[in-house]
């Protein structure tokens, strides 16, 4: 795959991946996490270190609330810190397979406390991605009538406070004192007095209208990630009812179809993921089919016991 030109991006050094493991009292792997929460457990005496290499699992002292990640091996298995794609160790950046302007409008259970979808790339793959990211969400955009140019309209510009701004940034500049006309500044200082409403000058009004805004977000503008979110949504509820209605279901299950739409959008992504980039080096047990929704709530057994 052709390498674009890196972009000047934050990219992480240290290791995502520190494969440290939790136990529980029985000895049976709930999740892996990193040293900083290995050492919460330790200084809180809440467990003990019962192997140091390859990596430090400790076991917990008390019985957790919850199972963790004790059911996907996906969650427990060690994790490499390079690019998924090509394999290059060293700088990366965290990728998220489904973006995140998306999984923001999900269920919570749908978009907390699963790192399946986030993965790592370096700067180039990561460059690559992005493009082809965009076409994907371009032609969802044409799908549910939510073309991404629309993001432009979210803003609208007061044209008179625009004015007043501009007046401001000029008579503000050190760069533009004394190379304005006169007549000029007249004008400009003009413009920020019928603003405020006063009509003795002072230096400091240049200021105030420097820091006047003149974007105003449109009321009834709505992202495209919302609109296809809804999209998918209302599609999923609209087909859970007819068949409610055919079937006689029970009310309570209403919300199945909706995150099994949902749950088919993020397998999308995912099957978009492996299409585009053919990553070489996912992690172990990734899967396209893999869990969309964290029935436990946490990725992590609790912090501490109840006293």
């Amino acid at each position: 795959m052709q390498q674009l030109k890196p972009a000047r991006l934050p990219t992480r050094k240290s290791l995502q991946y520190e494969n440290c493991r939790i136990l529980g009292p029985d000895g049976k792997p709930l999740a892996t996490c990193g040293i900083k929460k290995v050492r919460w457990y330790l200084d809180r005496q809440l467990a003990e270190v019962v192997e140091e290499a390859p990596h430090i699992a400790i076991k917990l002292k008390f019985t957790p609330r919850g199972s963790g990640h004790a059911d996907d091996q996906y969650y427990l298995s060690d994790k490499d810190n390079r690019c998924v794609v090509c394999g290059q160790e060293g700088e990366y950046l965290r990728h998220s397979i489904v973006p995140h302007c998306y999984r923001q409008h999900f269920p919570p259970a749908m978009k907390s406390h699963l790192s399946h979808d986030v993965v790592l790339l370096c700067v180039g793959c990561h460059q690559i991605c992005n493009m082809l990211d965009q076409r994907k969400m371009a032609e969802l955009g044409q799908r549910y009538g939510a073309p991404l140019e629309d993001e432009a309209r979210r803003f609208k510009v007061d044209r008179q406070l625009a004015q007043v701004r501009s007046a401001g940034k000029a008579l503000a500049s050190r760069s533009a004192a004394g190379k304005i006309p006169a007549a000029r500044v007249q004008q400009l200082r003009q413009v920020i007095l019928c603003h405020f409403g006063v009509t003795e000058w002072r230096a400091e009004l240049a200021n105030l209208a420097l820091a006047v805004e003149p974007k105003r977000q449109d009321e009834s503008w709505e992202s495209h990630a919302s609109v296809v979110v809804a999209a998918i949504v209302s599609g999923g509820r609209q087909q859970q009812q007819q068949q409610q209605q055919a079937a006689g279901a029970d009310q309570q299950q209403q919300d199945v179809q909706m995150d099994a739409a949902l749950g088919e959008f993020i397998r999308d992504w995912r099957r978009h993921f492996l299409a585009a980039m053919q990553p070489k080096f996912l992690p172990p047990f990734w899967s396209v089919d893999a869990r969309v929704k964290n029935s436990s709530g946490t990725d992590m057994p609790p912090p501490c016991p109840k006293p």
